[in-house]
């Protein structure tokens, strides 16, 4: 799963994320074409929503690389929404240079709902370009 973003919610991979449930994947959600990626600075509000089917969300990983160099690492912070909700959220400092996958595990599993739209958000502090990458 090197070139896909896994979100490990006990289940789902989008715009580079993948979910599962003890290691079990949930879906697969792949973009239409490959090499591209998108600046993840706040007022660029990126996201990506998807439709857990299994009921607990353990974790989140995604696909990340470092779109400029020059000026240290930055914060990443993700988060997990229902509607304007809060579910979870955590940040992680990463490297200048890092290209790959960077996992959040949940402390505590989100309980989900089959059918429900979830979202996922992704930011930096603007310091570094970093770039959530598409496949």
């Amino acid at each position: 799963m090197r070139n896909q973003t896994t979100i490990v919610i006990t289940g789902i991979i989008l715009l580079g994320i993948s979910t599962c449930l003890g290691g079990v994947i949930d879906q697969i959600n792949l973009p239409d074409w490959d090499g591209g990626w998108v600046n993840i600075v706040p007022v660029n509000d990126v996201s990506q929503t998807f439709t857990p089917t299994l009921p607990y969300l353990t974790g989140v990983d995604v696909d990340i690389l470092t779109g400029n160099a020059g000026r240290g690492g930055d914060t990443i912070t993700a988060k997990i929404m229902r509607g304007n909700d809060v579910l979870w959220s955590d940040s992680q400092y990463v490297d200048e240079g890092f290209n790959g996958l960077l996992n959040f595990e949940l402390d505590i599993p989100i309980q989900v709902t089959s059918g429900e739209t979830i979202k996922l958000t992704l930011s930096d502090t603007g310091k570094v370009t970093f770039g959530w990458k598409y496949v």
